[in-house]
This record gives structure tokens, C-alpha cells and sequence, in this order.
């Protein structure tokens, strides 16, 4: 009797186990993302603002292409790539040329919320030269001489404009100063905001 009250009891709770089972795993599993249409893409901004110590660097246009992956089921990690250009900026010593390097730079997937269908993106792997008169410097992350810059954007699907603001994911800053007189010093924070149209409109989820 006793050996088939046990048996009974493993035949009625073994489905319930399996259920926790898959339930736990279901709560420990990653999160996975969908891109519509993906592919190739371009994307441009009328107007961006690179800050440092309060003294500012802006650029009447800013153009931009790459690639995402496409369909569902995708991870987080390396959605798509970006390539980044920057045209007519100007700062307090006269004219500015920024030119990003080691592309193409990632971009990682980060949060999705329904409610406003944005997605939260992170553009990763940042190494960017800045060279103005008698100034030079590299805008990129804490390690010096490596592209791990990275910056959070807020991509609204039905506008497809992917906003650039600073936030506490992003840690930009400067490096390898050449002259400058004190107006920027390595290790200062560097801010970048810009807003960019892409195209065609893209679709970024997380189902």
C-alpha cells in the first residue's frame, strides 16, 4: 500500500513539476526582440550638440547608414550596426571636424515599453577624433585608446526618429588631448544629443 500511494503521488505531482519547471525557465530566459524590416537603412539629423565642461560643439547635419538583422526571435546583443558622419560643425574655436572611427559601431537592443512603443537602444563601440584649431582630442569610453563608448537612444516606431540624449547608460568622455589650452582635459564627460529620421521606418520590439 505504501508503495503505490508513492506512486501514485509521483504519477498525480509529476505534470505540476514540469509545469514549475517550464515556468521557471520561462522567467529566466532572455528577453528576445524583432526587427520589421530590417536590412539596410539610412538616417539623417538636422541639427547636433556635443558638450564638454559647458563649451559646445554643433553640427548642422549628421548622416547615417547600416544595416539591422531581421525578423523575431532575435537577441539582444548586436541588432544592427551604424555608421555615423558629421558635416558643417562649428565650437568657440572656429570650425570643427569629427570623424568617427572603427565602424561599423553596434547597437545592442535594451528595453521595449508598450505603452509608447519605444525602444530603448544602446549604440556601442564609440571612437570619434575631434580637431578644431590648436585642439585635438578623441571623445570614446573611460579606456583610453579603445572604441567602447556607448550611448542610450529612444527609437519611437512610428515615427522612426531615434533620439540621442545623455543619460546614466552613456559614459563618453574625453581622451588623448593634444594642446586645447584648458578649455577641455582628459576624463570630462562628453554629452551628445541629436535626433535622427531613419529610412524606411523600422519596426523594434520585444514581443
Amino acid at each position: 500500500m505504501r508503495i503505490l500511494r508513492r506512486l501514485g503521488a509521483a504519477t498525480v505531482t509529476a505534470p505540476a513539476a514540469i509545469a514549475v519547471i517550464g515556468l521557471i525557465a520561462g522567467l529566466t530566459s532572455p528577453a528576445t526582440w524583432s526587427v520589421k524590416p530590417g536590412g539596410a537603412y539610412t538616417a539623417a539629423s538636422t541639427r547636433v550638440e556635443f558638450t564638454v565642461n559647458s563649451v559646445s560643439v554643433t553640427c548642422t547635419s549628421s548622416t547615417a547608414n547600416g544595416t539591422f538583422k531581421s525578423g523575431g526571435g532575435l537577441a539582444a546583443q548586436n541588432i544592427g550596426g551604424i555608421s555615423l558622419a558629421f558635416s558643417d560643425c562649428t565650437g568657440p574655436l572656429g570650425a570643427v571636424t569629427v570623424t568617427g572611427t572603427g565602424f561599423p559601431w553596434q547597437i545592442n537592443a535594451v528595453s521595449y515599453d508598450l505603452d509608447t512603443d519605444t525602444a530603448t537602444l544602446q549604440i556601442a563601440n564609440i571612437n570619434a577624433d575631434v580637431s578644431m584649431t590648436d585642439c585635438s582630442f578623441t571623445v570614446s569610453g573611460p579606456s583610453t585608446g579603445t572604441d567602447n563608448g556607448t550611448v542610450e537612444v529612444k527609437y519611437t516606431n512610428p515615427t522612426g526618429k531615434a533620439a540621442v540624449q545623455h543619460r546614466d547608460g552613456n559614459n563618453l568622455q574625453v581622451n588623448n588631448v593634444s594642446g586645447c589650452d584648458g578649455v577641455v582635459s582628459n576624463g570630462e564627460t562628453v554629452t551628445y544629443a541629436a535626433t535622427y529620421k531613419l529610412t524606411p521606418i523600422q519596426t523594434i520590439a520585444s514581443p
